[in-house]
């Protein structure tokens, strides 16, 4: 009985972690609704290619389970009673098919993970101590500060005066931020600073705006993502 809890309890959690750790906002390579219907309908038919890709986006993998969910429901309405003793089992098979589903996407993804080369990522320092919060629309324009497309350790030295605590980092194109990572910032050499990994690989070249915020304080800089 605990090994079918815990099985329950895995199979929920990779279930939560497959509809939260992959966005596709663009929804790049995504499949047909259809396509996703009837997997939900014969998972065991599983395609590889649906399977791969359900490990590595989030929108197909929670669109599959809200199929999947309404298929129970289906089975389970008495539309088809006269197959009752049938539907009363084909449940519970569907429920142990989706399962492998998980396990499939699951497994694809370990492979995948374990294929990838993890980068490298380079140290950079961004010295914000020159920044201050705007004042006015007619305040004065800061430098940009060049960033590297590639996969930083950043070091970030906070503006003068800038006390430590929890810090939110954002880096902003136009209105619409594109990431953000929350640190504390700790007094190193009488510099308050903060230290965060990111990486820009993925990011287009460009003007970028670099947010701070802790309590109602907030500073922004210009920064421009550069090739490497």
């Amino acid at each position: 009985m605990k090994e079918r809890v815990d099985n329950e309890r895995f199979l929920q959690f990779a279930g939560s972690y497959l509809r939260e750790a992959f966005p596709n906002p663009t929804r790049t390579g995504c499949p047909a609704d259809q396509e996703l219907q009837k997997l939900a309908e014969s998972p065991m038919k599983a395609d590889a290619f649906l399977t791969s890709h359900l490990s590595c986006c989030s929108p197909c993998y929670s669109r599959y389970a809200a199929l999947l969910e309404e298929q129970k429901l289906r089975l389970r309405s008495g539309v088809f009673a006269r197959f009752s003793a049938y539907l009363r089992a084909k449940p519970a098979r569907l429920a142990w098919a989706s399962a492998t589903v998980i396990l499939l996407c699951i497994g694809t993804l370990l492979v995948f993970v374990e294929r990838t080369p993890q980068p490298t990522y380079t140290a950079f320092t961004l010295d914000l101590r020159g920044a201050s919060e705007p004042r006015g629309v007619d305040h004065e324009p800061q430098p940009e500060i060049r960033i590297p497309q590639r996969p930083l350790d950043l070091t970030i030295h906070l503006p003068l005066g800038s006390k430590e605590g929890r810090y939110l980092v954002s880096l902003q194109s136009g209105q619409r931020v594109v990431w953000s990572h929350e640190a504390d910032a700790r007094l190193l050499d009488h510099v308050t600073t903060l230290e965060v990994r990111a990486d820009f690989r993925s990011f287009s070249v460009g003007r970028y705006e670099i947010l701070l915020q802790s309590g109602l304080g907030r500073v922004e800089y210009p920064v421009q993502i550069t090739r490497p």
